[in-house]
């Protein structure tokens, strides 16, 4: 006959904890998702910092080689975090470990998201640059070194009133305007051609803008499109693992029970189960 302590414990263990989210226990494998990954990428940091000296890696194996860390620091971070969640939830159904494992999936992902959108400048001074004028941001896009690169190269031996980002940025809002004579008399007045001479350097200054701005884009659509594919395999996997980890998390703690309390719940359940 079953004590009544493992009465209690039976009915505890029947009960819809067994087969519910344990909020607490979200909680806690967040967080140890969180500071595993953090982990993780310090070491990463410090074993990426033994490449900073000669010979140097090119840009293209640097990102690679930051990508597959991320990749699979993020993997073992939501599988351990998962894992820990079902683990210390007690006795649950496997079912309820594949949930608490997405759900956990779910919120490492947004702080993940925030944190680079927040990097990136999407908050706060991101959507305050969206008020800016064409002008300014042509100023931004005259700023970019290929750009200025461009135009120092088409002035080359040409003494210039201002200086060469400023002359970028001027005449680069005036070519978003489209207004093709203002920009004529800017160059002839910073340059001091004639109009003739102006306006021939204007068009072919304006083509190979067009062509290098034309080359910009393409980069930063292949870049974009890169990154797109990668959160998406990331997100997809990261979630796949962190399941499968609340799943076994789930099934070790009902084969090997953490302390004593859940080795007399298991028993109660057993004993109620007729196993």
């Amino acid at each position: 006959m079953p004590t009544a302590e493992e009465l209690k414990l039976e009915k505890s263990t029947s009960s819809t904890d067994t087969f519910s989210l344990h909020w607490g226990s979200v909680i806690a494998g967040t967080f140890v998702v969180l500071i595993t990954y953090s982990i993780l990428s310090a070491l990463g940091v410090a074993i990426g910092a033994t490449q900073l000296k000669p010979p140097f890696i090119s840009s293209s194996t640097a990102v690679g080689e930051i990508g597959m860390w991320v990749f699979v620091s993020a993997l073992i971070s939501l599988f351990l975090g998962a894992y820990a969640s079902s683990r210390v939830s007690g006795f649950i159904a496997t079912r309820v470990g594949y949930i608490q494992g997405a759900v956990i999936s779910a919120a490492f992902f947004a702080l993940m998201i925030l944190q680079t959108a927040a990097a990136v400048g999407f908050i706060g001074a991101g959507f305050g640059g969206i008020k800016n004028s064409v002008q300014d941001s042509a100023r931004g896009i005259a700023s970019n070194p290929r750009i200025v690169d461009l135009i120092e190269d088409s002035f080359s031996g040409i003494k210039l009133k201002s200086d060469v980002k400023d002359v970028a940025a001027g005449l680069m809002s005036r070519l978003a305007y489209g207004d093709t004579k203002s920009a004529v008399g800017y160059l002839a007045d910073q340059t001091g051609m004639s109009v003739e001479d102006a306006q021939s350097k204007y068009i072919i200054l304006r083509q190979n803008v067009t062509e290098l701005s034309t080359r910009l884009t393409q980069e930063i659509s292949n870049t974009t499109q890169k990154m797109a594919w990668f959160s998406f395999a990331l997100m997809l996997f990261g979630t796949a693992v962190a399941m499968f980890g609340g799943a076994v998390g789930a099934q070790f703690s009902m084969r090997k029970p953490i302390d004593n309390l859940d080795r007399r719940a298991l028993r109660a359940f057993q004993v109620a189960s007729g196993h």
